[in-house]
């Protein structure tokens, strides 16, 4: 499936597909039923119902790039919080698929300014360290969700 994925979508650093890679990570390691949830319709922000949240998750992607700041896009809908996503090449290049290229940043919401529509990497780096590894997601959403399993 991986090489057909790859074939029939060969840009996956596209907004909407790069998005998409990384809801479909967190999906699985949370181990919920991707069929369950609707795929992003567009890139950068999209929202993730949890059982036992009132309010969805807001998940938010980016890419590590060396030439542009890195920036990560802030939705107006309101939340409990927003899981930050970045991607950073490895050794063979990006590839959103590889879930050791990316870094999470659980924040809630009461820690965003309300006016802001995003937040840099290092404004995000300073306020909240290095990031959480795809395996370390469900100790840290499970706070927030009843039947996240870890």
């Amino acid at each position: 499936m991986d090489v057909f994925f790859r074939w029939s979508h060969p840009d996956l650093l596209e907004p909407r597909l790069l998005q998409c890679c990384w809801m479909w990570q967190v999906l699985n390691v949370l181990d919920l039923d991707p069929a369950g949830h609707a795929a992003p319709d567009r890139g950068h922000v999209s929202e993730l119902c949890l059982p036992g949240l009132a309010q969805p998750l807001l998940l938010s992607s980016a890419r590590f790039d060396q030439d542009e700041p890195t920036t990560f896009r802030i939705a107006d809908c309101r939340s409990e919080a927003m899981l930050f996503g970045l991607l950073q090449a490895g050794e063979q290049g990006e590839d959103p698929l590889d879930p050791v290229q990316w870094s999470f940043w659980l924040v809630p919401s009461p820690q965003l300014h309300p006016d802001r529509r995003s937040i840099g990497l290092q404004a995000l780096l300073r306020a909240r360290g290095e990031g959480l590894a795809l395996e370390q997601l469900p100790a840290a959403i499970a706070p927030w969700a009843t039947t996240v399993s870890a």
